[in-house]
């Protein structure tokens, strides 16, 4: 068992929330609250309020925010992207807890990458993927008490558990050719493939995520060849679109036919929207009318968001009156 690596508070990673800055413009126009990333940095929504809570060094890029059951916290990643004299290429994990930003794990040699954050239902833990050289990629999950590390399932990533915390959906065996998606209990140690008789077309999956009420996993998906490593999985995954499927498995339903490559989403809290964000825009998705997703603001190129909060149907209609004029 690995115990995690706690740093001091990144203050210079902190931006001022009062700051002299102008705020920049909603780039998600969806009540609730939203973390998101523009450039390199970390942006949070709250109630149409958007200031920058954490403004990256050079050389360095945030990624994956999400944000805690509370609310109270965000979890990100921190990617360095050059070697420095103190640095080397490789990401962590950081959490900003609205006073101060701290690192939780942290790459400790070259080419080490944690990925993915997600919290589990508790908000006490976190939900990882890590890769290394010299180590089969797997799923960890960090105690945020104990710092005490484990691994929930090796060759795997992308891991996500259930509301009820007893499932682990997970891409298994993601480099070696033919990965496909898994659900592992996590008590027995059963698992089964969500695609039971092979015969699914996709063949490119990324971040699987449970609906809240634990009937579907919805994830991001592309009808192609897949990756084969690391490097290539940040530039050549697209264009994807959105899927989902029941938890039990069986074939998968188109939800948003977006067209993006890698991009990123998250579900409203009562599940029946989703938001996804991708270079072209960020669009809207409705679990109840599949494939009708529409374009609700400008995209950003390798852009991060999540999203706590739920739509009205007043507000979709709204929204959609608003695509429709070509407004943002």
């Amino acid at each position: 068992m690995r115990r995690a690596f706690w740093a001091l508070p990144l203050v210079l990673l902190i931006a001022a929330a009062c700051g002299g800055e102008p705020a920049r413009p909603a780039v998600l126009p969806v009540p609730g609250l939203a973390a998101f990333t523009i450039g390199v940095d970390l942006w949070l929504r709250d109630d149409g309020e958007e200031r920058r809570i954490v403004e990256s060094e050079a050389g360095r890029q945030v990624l994956s925010p999400a944000i805690s059951p509370d609310g109270e916290q965000v979890a990100f990643v921190l990617f360095q992207l050059t070697n420095t004299d103190e640095i080397s290429v490789g990401s962590d994990i950081a959490i900003h807890d609205g006073s101060g930003v701290r690192i939780v794990l942290q790459h400790e040699r070259q080419a080490e990458y944690f990925w993915s954050p997600r919290w589990t239902p508790d908000g006490r833990s976190l939900v990882y993927t890590r890769e290394a050289p010299g180590m089969e990629i797997a799923v960890e999950q960090l105690d945020l008490s104990s710092g005490e590390t484990r691994v929930l399932r090796s060759r795997a990533r992308d891991g996500d558990l259930s509301p009820d915390g007893g499932r682990l959906v997970f891409i298994d065996d993601p480099y070696g050719g033919s990965p496909r998606l898994m659900v592992r209990e996590l008590r027995s140690g059963v698992e089964y493939p969500l695609d039971p008789d092979g015969s699914w077309e996709i063949q490119v999956f990324r971040m699987p995520k449970w609906t809240p009420d634990g009937e579907w996993i919805l994830f991001a998906g592309a009808v192609q060849a897949a990756t084969v490593s690391s490097v290539a999985a940040l530039s050549a995954n697209g264009p994807e679109d959105i899927w989902r499927v029941a938890a039990g498995g069986g074939r998968p339903e188109l939800i948003g036919a977006i067209t993006e490559d890698q991009p990123d989403f998250a579900i409203s809290d009562d599940g029946r929207h989703v938001l996804a964000r991708g270079s072209f825009g960020v669009y809207i998705l409705s679990l109840s009318a599949p494939a009708a997703a529409f374009a609700v603001a400008p995209g950003e190129f390798h852009g991060w968001h999540d999203w706590r909060g739920v739509l009205t149907d007043e507000q979709w209609d709204q929204l959609i009156e608003q695509a429709g004029a070509g407004g943002q």
